[in-house]
Formats: structure tokens, C-alpha cells, sequence
């Protein structure tokens, strides 16, 4: 049988390690190559066998978000897997009203975006999702419904809808940013989209 080829494109380090067994694509020189997920993807067609994109689709344009769809879907074999995680933009719009507290990454995020200006909750609140919007290079945050329009438009008819470090997930296991950067595993949303089987029509 032919070696499987496992892509993980952004977050692939743990603790500054390489993920092993994956080809791990980043703009970090640390990685295995270089790769602008703007551009066409360096891969042929149906070429990867499954894909890790944590926490970089938010870092595109919408317009570009759909290219990168586009070509995920078109260098996946049939049967190939890929995970994403992202900001979800439900889990920051549900913050306003909730009654935890603040801590971690957002409460670290909010101080800065308010140059530690406030203490009062609801400020701190609304300093914490702007904080999401203006910082760490975001362009686009999804809610999980988006984002499976997003990727069910590029031809990824079949989901999951999973969590953090899943075991039931293919990829679950390499899920590392909440750890890494120190928030909540909830802040992300984490989905196993499948490249249809040949033949196959999906729903």
C-alpha cells in the first residue's frame, strides 16, 4: 500500500516540536515547508490523505477562506479527513452574558485592548471580544454554521462536529492551541469535514 501523506498546516508545534508523522506546513521556518494558504496549494490532486487546520482560517479574508476551500477539497483523496478549529464567534457574542469570569488568554487580551484602562466587568467583557476581532491578525471569525456552509460550498458534504483533543476524531489528538495559548477549550470550534468517497453524491 502507498505511504499516506498527513498534512497539518499552522499551529503544528508542541512546545516547539514537530508534529511527527505529518507534514507540517507553516510560515514558521521550523516547519517541513513553506506554504501561503492564499495561493494554490503545492500539492497535487487527491494527493494528502488528511489535513490539520488549527486556528488559520481566520487569518483569511472571506474571498480568501473560500480558495483555501477550494483546494483543500481538491488535494484531499476521496476519504481524506480535515479537521479545522477556529474562534467561534458564538462563544464570544454568548460571553457578553455570562456569568464567568473572565480569565486566561481573554482576560490577558481585554487588559491590552483596553491598555488596563478598566476593571468593571461588562467593560472588561466588551474589551475581551473586541480583543478577538483587532488582535492576532484576524480577518473572518466563524459560528459552526458558517463554517460548514463555507466548506459544504466547496464540496465537503460530510461533517462532524467535535472538541477539543477528541478521541473519537482522526485528528483529535493533534489539537494543541487552547493548551498552548493558555484559553478555554471552548473558545474553538472544532470540526472533521470528509472528502466525498469516489462516486459518492453526499447530502
Amino acid at each position: 500500500p502507498r505511504k499516506g501523506v498527513r498534512g497539518r498546516f499552522g499551529g503544528q508545534f508542541f512546545n516547539g516540536l514537530l508534529v511527527q508523522g505529518f507534514l507540517n506546513a507553516d510560515i514558521d521556518p521550523r516547519a517541513d515547508v513553506y506554504v501561503d494558504v492564499t495561493r494554490t496549494l503545492p500539492f497535487a490532486t487527491g494527493s494528502i490523505d488528511s489535513v490539520m487546520l488549527e486556528e488559520v482560517i481566520e487569518h483569511l479574508a472571506y474571498p480568501q477562506a473560500r480558495v483555501l476551500a477550494a483546494e483543500l477539497r481538491r488535494i484531499l483523496r476521496p476519504g481524506g479527513v480535515l479537521r479545522i478549529t477556529t474562534p467561534d464567534l458564538a462563544y464570544l457574542l454568548a460571553l457578553i452574558l455570562s456569568p464567568e469570569p473572565l480569565g486566561g488568554m481573554l482576560a490577558d487580551d481585554a487588559q491590552r485592548f483596553l491598555q488596563n484602562g478598566a476593571s468593571e466587568d461588562a467593560i472588561l467583557r466588551m474589551g475581551a471580544v473586541n480583543s478577538l476581532f483587532y488582535f492576532h491578525g484576524h480577518r473572518c471569525l466563524y459560528y459552526r454554521n458558517s463554517l460548514i456552509e463555507l466548506f459544504r460550498s466547496a464540496g465537503f458534504t460530510q461533517y462532524r462536529i467535535s472538541h477539543y483533543r477528541d478521541p473519537g476524531g482522526p485528528l483529535g489528538f493533534c489539537d494543541s492551541h487552547a493548551d498552548r495559548f493558555n484559553h478555554v477549550p471552548e473558545l474553538s470550534i472544532y470540526l472533521d469535514f470528509f472528502a466525498p468517497e469516489e462516486g459518492a453524491t453526499g447530502k
